[in-house]
């Protein structure tokens, strides 16, 4: 079966509940109860969204959440709105080491936590545009947009471990 690309000049996606949207497709099937997934919910968040019925099986794939009328696009927000809950960290405040994990405190987008980190190798992801994920062990993901503009202290910090 090949994959079915979302068309947005002719294709709907309604929300239905908190996880879940309905494809209306422009040949007139609807298929329901679809959970969007980002294919790259930090390099390209609003690009490549996979829609999974309640089988895990996917059933089509929006190119860019951008292209999709204003009341499809908000349908995919509304559903990532808690699922993608991902604290932009800001400047990192401590950083210390027990038993074989790192225990960050750090200033986020959405105020001070803590969280640890198990293996830093595996966990702390860097791309080329200087941004970074960092996954906790709890697999909460945080994320830093650009780790050369934040402060000398928050930079070391992070290099220190690597």
């Amino acid at each position: 079966m090949a994959r079915y690309f979302v068309d947005p000049k002719n294709d709907k996606i309604v929300w239905e509940d908190m996880y879940y949207v309905r494809l209306e497709k422009g040949d007139g099937e609807v298929i329901e109860s679809l959970e969007p997934k980002r294919l790259f919910p930090t390099s390209d968040p609003d690009k490549y969204i996979t829609l999974m019925d309640k089988k895990l099986k996917e059933r089509a794939i929006i190119r860019d959440v951008g292209e999709l009328d204003e009341q499809s696009a908000q349908a995919i927000k509304k559903c990532f709105h808690d699922i993608y809950f991902v604290p932009v960290i800001t400047k990192i405040l401590t950083v210390a080491v027990k038993s074989n994990s790192l225990i960050f405190t750090v200033e986020t987008d959405r105020g001070n936590t803590e969280f640890s980190i198990a293996n830093s190798v595996r966990t702390v992801k860097s791309y080329d545009d200087g941004s970074m994920t960092l996954r906790d062990t709890n697999d909460n993901r945080y994320f830093i947009p650009d780790v050369n503009k934040m402060d000398k202290l928050s930079k070391h910090f992070l290099f220190s471990f690597r």
